[in-house]
């Protein structure tokens, strides 16, 4: 269920159906032409058209990858960018997984096999001891 509630958005002057794109700064009625000015709260930035195309790479885990996304649209830095994304996760509350890099894995590998070693090692001294 959304924390959203869907509001019927009428003009003021005719009394027309407007409708609002994600992200534009005002709506123009289409009828009258009046236009509206759509002011956002401080805290709150605008949606933007490539949010969408973030949000799909983060839900299948693919995060480096939304945060160049949004460096190559935006020309944002790279902490810019990666503080964007970080907060899409918040707003839109995606789980992001954590992944293992290759030099993760490679420790990992190292000590298991220093592990069987040394546990071989011992069964050895035990058995000819």
């Amino acid at each position: 269920m959304s924390d959203y509630e869907t509001t019927e958005l009428r003009c003021k002057s005719c009394g027309a159906g407007l409708h609002y794109t994600a992200g534009a700064s005002s709506i123009i009625c289409p009828h009258c032409g009046t236009e509206y000015v759509i002011e956002l709260a401080a805290d709150e930035p605008p949606a933007t058209a490539y949010d969408s195309e973030v949000l799909d790479l983060l839900r299948q885990g693919k995060q480096l990858q939304a945060i160049k996304h949004v460096r190559s649209r935006t020309g944002l830095g790279l902490k810019e960018a990666r503080d964007y994304v970080r907060d899409l996760v918040r707003r839109e509350n995606i789980v992001v997984s954590a992944s293992v890099n290759r030099a993760g894995c490679i420790v990992i590998a190292a000590a298991v096999g220093i592990f069987f070693i040394g546990a071989l090692v011992a069964l050895l001294i035990t058995v000819s001891g």
